[in-house]
């Protein structure tokens, strides 16, 4: 199920000062725009499943490079960053396994994107994916 939540509040990084919309999957148990509200105090939840997504619109086509994920305790072992288009048709540009939570900084090839996903292929946890910043750079 994908669902579409409008509205980011924050300027500065690349991925909020032109965000526009996020897409996630499933049921959230936490808005999904807490991840680019630029807030410690507030995270996006997924369903307490292994494969769950969240998606930054940036508005229009930038060059992206790294993206930096903030993570609660509940973390993705494995994952996958991808980019879009059109929101719809994906390509993966980095795959990490064995992630440590904390602080997340995953580089990858510079690429020219409207769309960037993080895409939870396995949980550390039995608990959901939690997020409390993604922000994304060129």
């Amino acid at each position: 199920m994908n669902k579409t939540l409008i509205g980011c509040a924050i300027t500065g990084w690349l991925s909020c000062a032109a965000a526009q919309a996020m897409n996630y999957s499933g049921v959230y148990t936490t808005a999904p725009a807490a991840i680019v509200d630029g807030r410690a105090d507030t995270r996006w939840g997924s369903e307490w499943s292994d494969a769950q997504w969240i998606a930054v619109d940036l508005g229009g086509n930038q060059r992206v490079g790294r993206v930096e994920l903030d993570w609660e305790n509940a973390f993705a072992k494995e994952l996958a960053i991808e980019v879009s288009s059109d929101g719809e048709n994906w390509k993966e540009v980095q795959h990490v396994n064995n992630s440590g939570g904390g602080t997340q900084v995953i580089r990858f090839d510079s690429v020219e994107t409207r769309w960037v996903r993080m895409r939870g292929i396995k949980r550390a946890t039995g608990w959901e994916y939690s997020i409390f910043e993604m922000r994304v750079f060129p």
